[in-house]
């Protein structure tokens, strides 16, 4: 597999570091680095796998990445870095005090399709930044003791997200839905949500919104499996009619409303809200539209 590393303009990137891993087995497949030549390529030898996903950064470039499947190019894979964009965090504890000194990393079975590895912690003010982030979602994990940790999604077209943690917060807290019409934002009654369950087990009804389009639960940890202990599920789905929209909160991103009511995965709903807030943008009717920017109904959603 040759490929090349090129910015916005096309112009070959030197010196940039290429990071891949065989998306088959996932989880147990090997991470290899290197570094492009003078004229942005780069060259993979003796690979088995059948795709592989690749992520290529250099300084001053926001992180690019991109998944090929081996044997079906007939040219080389170009990966485009476009121009860095920090995204910025702010982490805060009990009574919104600043927490300094909390680890923050990237989460890699998150940000699946993304070959990622980064860590910073925040500073006095609970801040911190990671300067060349790419430039689509990425979930990262947060640790600060006394807390539990959580997952957050930052994206630097957001601005500063604010992750605010609590106590207790792995025993049990609220989730909260509300559906409104993606055009005019008005609520939509009825819709069916549904509550992801342990992986392979696809969803469980969990309730319906009411007539103000808002739902709401608590999630206990004695409502998962002792070897799962955490009142934070991965996956929330709601259904108004035959649109099937996701729940959850990507900041600044439109939701992404599907006719065809297959298994999709979704961000933590517990991301950036303090009790778990979630909003869904649903089209109810047996036409839904797809909501949201072209090609982005996979990538908005890591």
């Amino acid at each position: 597999m040759r490929g090349v590393v090129v910015d916005e303009a096309g112009r070959p990137v030197s010196r940039a570091r290429v990071r891949e891993r065989s998306a088959q087995p996932y989880m147990t497949s090997q991470t290899f680095s290197l570094t492009t030549g003078a004229e942005g390529r780069f060259e993979l030898t003796h690979r088995t796998g059948a795709y592989l996903s690749l992520s290529a950064e250099a300084d001053g470039y926001a992180i690019g990445s991109t998944n090929v499947a081996l044997g079906r190019r007939e040219s080389d894979l170009r990966i485009v870095l476009g121009k860095a964009g920090p995204a910025r965090l702010r982490v805060l504890g009990e009574r919104d005090a600043p927490l300094a000194g909390a680890a923050v990393r990237t989460v890699e079975f998150r940000n699946r399709g993304q070959v990622l590895d980064w860590s910073g912690q925040t500073d006095a003010e609970g801040r911190v930044v990671w300067s060349n982030a790419p430039q689509q979602d990425v979930v990262v994990l947060i640790s600060a003791k006394p807390y539990p940790n959580r997952t957050v999604t930052l994206n630097p077209n957001a601005g500063e997200t604010v992750a605010r943690l609590r106590a207790n917060s792995d025993q049990a807290l609220v989730v909260r839905v509300s559906v409104t019409e993606e055009k005019t934002g008005k609520p939509v009654a009825g819709g069916e949500v549904s509550r992801g369950m342990p992986y392979g087990q696809g969803f469980t009804n969990w309730g319906v919104a009411g007539a103000d389009g808002k739902f709401q639960q608590e999630l206990t940890a004695k409502s998962f499996e002792p070897s799962k202990c955490r009142a934070r599920p991965e996956r929330l789905l709601v259904q108004v009619g035959s649109a099937l929209s996701i729940a959850g909160e990507v900041p600044n991103c439109a939701w992404c409303c599907k006719p065809d009511p297959s298994v999709v995965e979704l961000p933590d709903p517990s991301s950036n809200s303090q009790n778990g807030d979630a909003s869904t943008s649903a089209v109810p009717g047996v036409q839904p539209t797809l909501c949201g920017a072209p090609g982005t109904a996979g990538g908005l959603l890591s």
